[in-house]
C-alpha cells in the first residue's frame, strides 16, 4: 500500500505539542544485548527519545 504524502496526511498525523505530556507521546521498550556493543541499548534508547518518545524502557542482560 502506498500513501500520498499530501497536506490531508501530514494533518492526520501531526506530532504532538512539545508541551505535551509524556503519555502523549507514546511508549518504546527496547530489547537487546551484545557483549561486543554493550552501549548499543542505551543509544538505542537516547535515539527513541530525541525522536519524540515520551517514555522508554530498556530490557537488557544483567552483567551488561
Amino acid at each position: 500500500m502506498i500513501e500520498t504524502l499530501d497536506r490531508a496526511w501530514f494533518d492526520a498525523h501531526r506530532p504532538p505539542s512539545a508541551g505535551g505530556a509524556k503519555d502523549e507521546r507514546g511508549q518504546v521498550l527496547v530489547v537487546g544485548s551484545s557483549a561486543l556493543v554493550p552501549g548499543a541499548v542505551r543509544l538505542t534508547g537516547e535515539a527513541v527519545l530525541r525522536a519524540g518518545a515520551g517514555r522508554v524502557q530498556l530490557a537488557t542482560l544483567s552483567d551488561i
